[in-house]
């Protein structure tokens, strides 16, 4: 924003283009995994709805707008917000970095030079830097052993369908950008953050173990009077877990 709005002429952020082909080259591999995932796999929605708290995130007061578009409460109808807010909850954090891994380790490859271009552009291009530092950030808000355990209140196709594509993608993301950013372990240039996290974390797993009890009450279908407590008990969770990770998504 400070360079468009300086009177400098901005020039292209790097000699040739080759970064800004490289981008045009990773963005529709990433697009292709995320929508193969999302839109061409089926049950991820049945999946998302068993296995989050999102209807008791459509009943919270936040924003202006409800979370869904219509009543028919499909994937098209549901609204930007409490989509990114659910996965959020369930330590999965899909929005912030699925594809991304597909993306890079599909256009590098092997390829050294490919990699060694990657790691340029995150030295050197703060936008490039700025998107891996945030998806960095994303993975170490998720946690696949406890996104596990939500898994478990889907049923089993749906399961097996969707729960080993994120795994699989996560780890291939985790690795993909320690190899791009040169570092052992994602955060490994920001100790102080990967602290916080390790420090944060203990108070906020068990939240998220305590909503997965009371989600698989209200799948349990109780009486009117009994649904209602466990309701306003994971919409206590809901708030607890975004006040832990201090992020709704």
């Amino acid at each position: 924003m400070l360079l468009a709005a300086g009177r400098r002429p901005v020039g292209p952020p790097s000699r040739g283009g080759a970064w800004e082909r490289a981008l045009d080259e990773l963005s529709p591999l990433a697009e292709r995994a995320y929508r193969g995932l999302v839109h061409e796999t089926p049950g991820l929605v049945s999946y998302l709805y068993a296995t989050t708290p999102i209807e008791e995130i459509g009943r919270l007061n936040i924003g202006s707008r409800p979370a869904w578009r219509s009543r028919a409460q499909g994937l098209a109808e549901l609204r930007a917000i409490p989509w990114v807010f659910a996965w959020t909850q369930s330590r999965v954090a899909l929005p912030g970095w699925y594809g991304l891994g597909s993306a890079l380790t599909g256009w590098a490859a092997e390829d050294a030079e490919r990699w060694a271009l990657l790691g340029t552009m995150y030295r050197e291009w703060a936008f490039f830097k700025t998107l891996v530092d945030n998806a960095q950030l994303a993975l170490r808000g998720a946690d696949m052993l406890i996104a596990r355990v939500y898994a478990t209140l889907a049923a089993e196709a749906d399961r097996e369908a969707v729960f080993p594509r994120l795994e699989a993608e996560y780890r291939k993301t985790e690795a993909a950008l320690c190899r791009l950013t040169g570092q052992q372990d994602l955060l490994d240039d920001a100790p102080w953050l990967q602290r916080s996290i390790r420090v944060r974390n203990p108070y906020i797993d068990p939240m998220n173990y305590v909503q997965v009890a009371l989600l698989r009450r209200l799948r349990g279908r109780p009486g009117e009077a009994e649904a209602e407590e466990i309701h306003d008990a994971v919409r206590l969770s809901v708030n607890g877990i975004a006040a832990g990770l201090r992020n709704t998504g």
